[in-house]
């Protein structure tokens, strides 16, 4: 998959999007930029809280209550993405697999594309930079050694997210209605 064809997709997913909020009126698109805007102030602040809260007090902290901390942090992020899941089967995607592959790009390349978008969520975008935070705040605290921590982040986003989008896609094809 070169950058043009993902360039391209990347327009033709935001081009979707812009006219499906458009046709929900002007409201809805009103409050969804709101939503949007609000998501990305609080990803950036919670980046901040999670590097100087971490950093005041990660290096004062035992190992079991730091397990704690992210024990408590998981959970919250898992108990959000399994709301996103069960809202996004209610939807169908925008871009499915059947509409991209007339498309000169590979299965693997449309797949990926597909995929990689998927990771666009609320849970992400709010987890992941308070994750990253508390990762940098480990290795400022402890060492070099708690570097280990960011694969780790890594791992986790894409265990949880990697079969997370095969349930969804299977789930897509059991409600797919057979007569259109």
């Amino acid at each position: 998959m070169n950058w043009q064809h993902l360039t391209l997709i990347l327009w033709l997913r935001w081009r979707l999007s812009y006219n499906q909020w458009r046709r929900a009126g002007k409201v809805n698109a009103v409050l969804t930029v709101a939503l949007v805007v609000g998501a990305l102030v609080s990803a950036v602040l919670a980046f901040f809280v999670a590097l100087i809260v971490g950093c005041l007090t990660l290096s004062k902290a035992e190992p079991d209550h730091m397990m704690f901390m992210w024990d408590l942090i998981i959970l919250s992020f898992l108990f959000l993405w399994s709301m996103g899941v069960v809202t996004e089967l209610q939807r169908s995607e925008f871009l499915s697999l059947d509409k991209m592959l007339h498309f000169p790009i590979s299965p693997t390349g449309a797949f990926l594309l597909n995929y990689l978008s998927s990771l666009v969520s609320f849970a992400i975008i709010l987890f992941l930079p308070t994750m990253i935070g508390l990762s940098i705040a480990s290795v400022v605290t402890h060492g070099p050694a708690m570097l280990l921590l960011f694969p780790l982040v890594v791992g986790f986003v894409l265990l949880v997210s990697a079969p997370t989008y095969q349930f969804r896609g299977w789930m897509a094809t059991l409600m797919r209605d057979k007569r259109r």
